[in-house]
């Protein structure tokens, strides 16, 4: 399951990626960073599946991932989260799903993760007096959840993002031979520069400064394509559908499907949706272009990503091949096992299957 859509609220800048928030931020400056030691998780949390992970072994890497019971994204994360523990775990990478910020009224976190079994397949805990979410995420000046934290062979800190949002670049990056925790650090100076050229991108477009606030945030996305890709999404979204720049908005799209985002696939088929959903261009939208996206999305994933495979299925259809649409719907309905998913994808398969009928050949 990953995020489906990054559409634009008319009046936001920067679409909310399903961050929860904690009752109250303990602190404004970060005393956890990027390259800190790890605290030990001794003594604050109660261990409710696997073995215990009380201190971190040296040549061992871990992920951590906070959540709670109440907090739908972060229930949506847990099969991509179970996918990586699965399929790194003969690198020797330990998932925990931390649990933490409990809510009254809401699941107790044992009978949730007791209910699902195999869909955890990791290391499951449960936080003791809010121990583990001081040390953790007020410590680093995270107060949303889902937040996943990675922490590499030394015990150190070597990532903070969300578990939908490149989680595996960032490990393969911490797993790498060459991996150099200064070079992370080096790298989170320049994101944390991102963070603050975002909040005057921010501070332009409410002024009504968008031009001025589109130039930022090209400056920002030179930074990382992968930490702020997103930021050309959503400016491609402002100049054709808000603005309705058509020729504008459609020289840049061109310019981030070969270059920003050209190795995200969650980017790549949300560019395509919004080609051929999005509101401002109705008469005037660009199915080769959208196609183009989804079919390099199709790739990174090996055809393996429903979602993916259902976008690639509806530009297949708008651009009148009613065979290719059937096909990849075809292959997408194969790997869904949710019934009103499937529901969906089977009322699709019979309208590309009906067109089929009307195309000669």
């Amino acid at each position: 399951m990953r995020p489906r859509k990054l559409y634009l609220a008319a009046a936001a800048l920067v679409p909310a990626l399903a961050a929860l928030t904690s009752p109250a931020p303990a602190q404004d400056q970060p005393t956890l960073k990027i390259g800190d030691a790890a605290p030990a998780l001794e003594g604050k949390t109660n261990w409710l599946k696997g073995e215990p992970v009380n201190q971190y072994k040296k040549g061992q890497t871990y992920i951590i991932d906070f959540w709670a019971t109440w907090c739908g994204p972060c229930i949506a994360a847990m099969p991509h989260l179970n996918e990586v523990a699965n399929g790194y775990r003969d690198k020797d990478v330990t998932v925990i799903g931390l649990a933490i910020w409990p809510r009254e009224n809401s699941e107790p976190t044992r009978d949730f993760v007791a209910n699902a079994r195999d869909e955890m397949n990791y290391v499951v805990a449960e936080d003791i007096d809010d121990r583990s979410a001081r040390a953790y995420m007020d410590a680093a000046g995270q107060y949303g959840i889902p937040t996943t934290m990675i922490i590499d062979r030394n015990g150190r800190l070597a990532w903070i993002g969300h578990p939908m949002m490149n989680l595996e670049g960032a490990l393969d990056m911490v797993l790498a031979e060459d991996y150099s925790i200064d070079t992370l650090v080096a790298r989170q100076q320049e994101i944390d520069r991102g963070n603050k050229l975002l909040a005057e991108a921010e501070r332009l477009a409410t002024t009504g400064d968008w031009d001025g606030s589109f130039k930022v945030i090209d400056e920002i996305v030179a930074i990382s394509h992968e930490e702020f890709g997103y930021l050309a999404l959503i400016k491609f979204q402002y100049l054709l559908g808000r603005f309705e720049r058509h020729d504008e908005g459609y020289a840049y799209g061109r310019t981030i499907v070969d270059s920003v985002i050209k190795n995200d696939p969650i980017l790549l088929e949300n560019f395509a949706k919004f080609i051929l959903e999005g509101p401002g261009f109705e008469d005037n939208r660009d199915y080769a272009l959208a196609h183009k996206a989804i079919q390099r999305a199709a790739e990174l994933t090996e055809g393996k990503e429903p979602a993916v495979l259902d976008t690639l299925a509806q530009v297949c259809f708008a651009l009148g091949d009613a065979a290719a649409a059937h096909a990849a719907c075809e292959k997408a309905l194969a790997l869904v096992d949710d019934p009103r998913v499937k529901a969906d994808l089977e009322a699709r398969l019979a309208q590309y299957a009906e067109a089929m009928k009307k195309q000669p050949g």
